[in-house]
């Protein structure tokens, strides 16, 4: 590497630096600096840190496998970004590796890979927990294994559990996702950092309620019962199915599977048929 490289490549770390803690306190167009700074990084950065990272996402991350090469170098960089601007930190002494990010960040991406948007930047801190954790709700105390709070932008995860959504990736469970659809959402109702979201929400939301519907009157589904809690819940495990069962979600419900595919802008089963 060159020494003019190595120089550029030491101003904008020193930037990034000095950047980064400015664009979590404020949200907006600070993050157009950071996008420009970090493009430049990512471009300079040598040629094996690019294929480590995609060898670990190719190795652990079964949506990354299915991408192009193209878009597996769109979807490492919006990973990078996501993970630098990020808080991670454990509970009961549980060391967050690099690896663990890396998994975390990309669930993240995984969800918003289709919008302009992506940094969820609200949300600020990312904490794991070993297993489930006791967590007070409406004055009564139960084991989590997840939860979204946009009160004070913060998403946590069991680790444990985190890991199982990716084991079993057909089970339709998936906690990563499910705890990111809702940080996505209150980002969203908050922010409108993706005005196609909200406009299409509401024709989601259309559809969504009679199958809500379905399951509170006990009638055939396809949704697990705890979709039927709220339209929070609906979103997130229509979400989790979208991603983890898709063939069996378009073939119980097609009208709303495909507004799914328009809220997201993505659609799994086109991208499974590009690869058969």
């Amino acid at each position: 590497m060159t020494a003019t490289k190595l120089f550029i490549i030491g101003f904008v770390v020193c930037s990034l630096i000095v950047v980064i803690p400015m664009l979590r306190r404020l949200p907006g167009r600070h993050y157009d600096i950071y996008h420009f700074l970090i493009g430049i990084y990512f471009r300079l950065l040598p040629e094996n840190v690019h294929r480590e990272q995609m060898l670990f996402l190719e190795s652990n991350f079964h949506y990354f496998r299915k991408l192009p090469s193209n878009e597996k170098k769109f979807f490492l960089y919006r990973l990078m970004v996501f993970k630098s601007i990020k808080r991670f930190s454990g509970h009961n002494d549980m060391v967050v590796t690099k690896e663990m990010k890396q998994l975390v960040a990309a669930s993240a991406i995984q969800l918003t890979f289709g919008l302009d948007d992506y940094m969820m930047i609200w949300y600020r801190d990312i904490k794991l927990h070993p297993e489930g954790y006791p967590f007070r709700l409406l004055n009564e105390w139960a084991r989590f294994q997840g939860h979204s709070d946009p009160r004070n932008g913060v998403v946590v995860f069991s680790w444990k559990h985190f890991q199982d959504g990716y084991l079993n990736p057909d089970d339709a469970r998936n906690l990563g996702l499910h705890e990111m659809a809702h940080a996505l959402h209150h980002h969203e109702a908050e922010f409108d950092s993706n005005p196609h979201y909200s406009q299409q929400y509401e024709q989601w939301l259309y559809h969504a309620i009679a199958e809500y519907e379905r399951i509170k009157n006990g009638e055939e589904r396809f949704l697990r019962d705890y979709a039927a809690t709220n339209m929070d819940e609906m979103l997130a495990v229509c979400i989790e199915c979208f991603f983890e069962t898709p063939q069996k979600f378009k073939e119980a419900n097609p009208e709303l599977y495909e507004q799914t595919c328009l809220l997201l802008r993505q659609d799994p089963l086109a991208m499974q048929a590009r690869l058969a």
